[in-house]
């Protein structure tokens, strides 16, 4: 037997750092997929491959592939002793592929959308029949190897699609009356997320009162641009992601390749352009009519700076069997 899951990427479009201190925040799904491949095979080893970046690990059982994974791909060994040890699984006898279309340390969802694409898959393989309720929180576990102090808002916006609304461990799926297009750019820079979210602790840590300011402020655009969202003024919604930048630079996580993009995009007349995620490099996302979009993605593309025009990912995560 073998199961396939497809998971989508996400954006933060609004709140990202000041929803980890309970504020909200605007998260997108995006079609850039990650693919989890479960099969059965004849003897009971548990064998894991990473395609894309041409990794695979082999284990006599479920303590043994755990010894050999190295610290980035922890989250995937919790995984399956979570399942284990709540469902009362033996698991083994299993090659797990994994690939994805997603830039990792891109501020785009790869941790998050590969972890839930292996959760997905090992849910419909061994008929766990677990609501997606249920999978956010076991995600959660498996984040908080890769994050340390994650808001959840990741995972939960790569299992249920559309646009999210997040705040505090709950959310909602924003309707949206009009589409809208993005342009996301990788700035040719990975970043650390564990590194660059312990850092904003930091200055939380020191200037508290600046900090709380700072987050606050941000809390507010992000509500301000839900509803603008909602009602499709898309400019009023580039006004509140260029404000969002400006606070999120007193947070010391843009740099000169982000404020670069960002500056290009506006020249050519976007709406808004900010960082998406934890920053310091990663990814930034344009606003902008789709005919700006384009003229703006030739431009970065000729300055060697891969991007794609996007949309909403309604669907999900979704695993499937296959005979």
């Amino acid at each position: 037997m073998k199961v396939v899951a497809k998971v989508p990427g996400k954006c933060i479009l609004f709140g990202e750092h000041a929803v980890v201190y309970g504020y909200p925040a605007l998260s997108m799904a995006i079609p850039l997929k990650s693919t989890c491949i479960v099969e059965e095979i004849n003897d009971q080893s548990i064998h894991f491959s990473f395609k894309t970046l041409k990794e695979v690990y082999w284990g006599k059982n479920l303590a043994d592939i755990g010894s050999r994974m190295p610290r980035r791909y922890q989250q995937f060994v919790v995984c399956l002793n979570l399942l284990a040890d709540r469902f009362g699984l033996d698991i083994k006898s299993l090659r797990i592929q994994i690939f994805s279309d997603i830039f990792p340390n891109a501020g785009l969802g790869s941790s998050a959308s590969t972890s839930i694409s292996l959760l997905s898959a090992l849910n419909e393989f061994y008929s766990l029949n677990l609501k997606k309720k249920r999978l956010v929180e076991l995600g959660f576990e498996m984040e908080r190897i890769t994050h340390g102090n994650p808001s959840g808002i990741d995972h939960t916006t790569c299992l249920f699609g559309n646009v999210i609304s997040f705040q505090k461990g709950k959310f909602h799926i924003v309707n949206l009356t009009s589409k809208f297009k993005l342009l996301v750019t990788y700035t040719n820079q990975a970043h650390d997320t564990r590194e660059v979210v312990s850092n904003v602790r930091k200055i939380k840590e020191r200037r508290p009162n600046m900090f709380d300011d700072i987050v606050s402020k941000i809390g507010s655009h992000t509500r301000a641009a839900e509803i603008e969202l909602i009602k499709g003024n898309f400019e009023m919604v580039g006004k509140y992601m260029n404000l969002n930048q400006k606070l999120l630079s007193q947070l010391n996580i843009s740099n000169e390749i982000i404020e670069k993009i960002n500056k290009l995009a506006l020249k050519l007349g976007a709406y808004g352009s900010k960082l998406t995620g934890a920053g310091l490099g990663g990814s930034v996302i344009t606003l902008g009519s789709e005919e700006v979009l384009k003229k703006i993605s030739k431009s970065l593309s000729s300055e060697g700076f891969w991007n794609i025009i996007t949309s909403q990912d309604k669907k999900g995560a979704i695993a499937m069997r296959k005979t």
